[in-house]
């Protein structure tokens, strides 16, 4: 009886620590399908309305949020952006163990300049960084790079053209 409890405590310390790393993984891939429904959406309604999208991420914060360029009669005219609301999709939260980050394609982001999230840092610190979708069908050649704590990372690369989005690496470590 003795034996059965040492193994199974045995089995149980070298089996937990696989859990965490399957629920992290589960989150980034989650957080990597919001992010490319959003996009999507952020594609649709521009060609739809006929009016420039874009898909706005606040890595301090750990949100993203679809924002339309306002028409006449709106809150804001003219350039300004105005956050949709009451479109389901537009809005969500990374969660805390997931980090973002924006960047061209091919830029190397510093060590140093990893996007994290911080409790400390006031809203005003935040700083977004946004994508563009055009009416024409077009975006803003981008990559939106999720990492989570154990250092697994997806990169989502929109491609301008089509502004169809795809995974273009998984795995730990640095990016292309």
């Amino acid at each position: 009886m003795m034996v059965v409890i040492v193994l199974l405590g045995i089995l149980t310390a070298m089996i937990v620590p696989e859990f965490r790393g399957t629920y992290e993984a589960a989150l980034l891939r989650t957080s990597a399908r919001q992010l490319v429904a959003a996009a999507n959406l952020a594609y649709s309604q521009a060609v739809t309305t006929r009016r420039p999208h874009r898909l706005c991420i606040d890595a301090a914060a750990g949100r993203w949020w679809l924002e339309a360029r306002g028409a006449a009669g709106d809150a804001v005219e003219g350039p300004g952006f105005v956050e949709l609301r009451g479109v389901p999709g537009s809005a969500g939260r990374l969660p805390p163990a997931i980090s973002a980050a924006v960047r061209a394609p091919g830029e190397h982001a510093a060590e140093d300049r990893r996007p994290r999230r911080s409790l400390a840092a006031p809203p005003e610190a935040s700083v977004k960084d946004a994508i563009d979708f055009r009416p024409d069908g077009t975006a803003q050649e981008r990559e939106v790079v999720l990492e989570d704590r154990e250092g697994f990372r997806v990169a989502l690369r929109i491609q301008p053209a089509t502004a169809r989005v795809r995974v273009v690496k998984s795995g730990r470590g640095e990016m292309p």
